[in-house]
């Protein structure tokens, strides 16, 4: 009998697959970053808003129902005291 190759690789994930390289057309030139730049600061600001009127009509529900519960959002430590310092 012959002996195991010593070329053969144990076992992992991703073995036998190639290696991902980048695309040699992967650059990007100023342009076009200004534009991807121009289009991540709108999505950003469109995030803030968005987040900002569901706290709003969080809020609101929330004094509408009388719940303290619901706008009670103070910064509590693990141990329940309302101290953060």
């Amino acid at each position: 009998m012959e002996a195991a190759s010593a070329s053969v690789e144990p076992h992992r994930a991703g073995a036998g697959l190639p290696l991902a390289t980048a695309a040699p057309d992967a650059k990007v030139g100023r342009a076009e970053w200004l534009e991807l730049a121009g289009r991540a600061k709108r999505l950003s600001w469109i995030s803030l808003v968005v987040i900002t009127l569901e706290a709003a009509v969080a809020l609101t529900a929330g004094i509408i129902a009388g719940s303290v519960a619901l706008i009670g959002v103070r910064d509590r430590q693990p141990d329940g005291s309302g101290s953060t310092a």
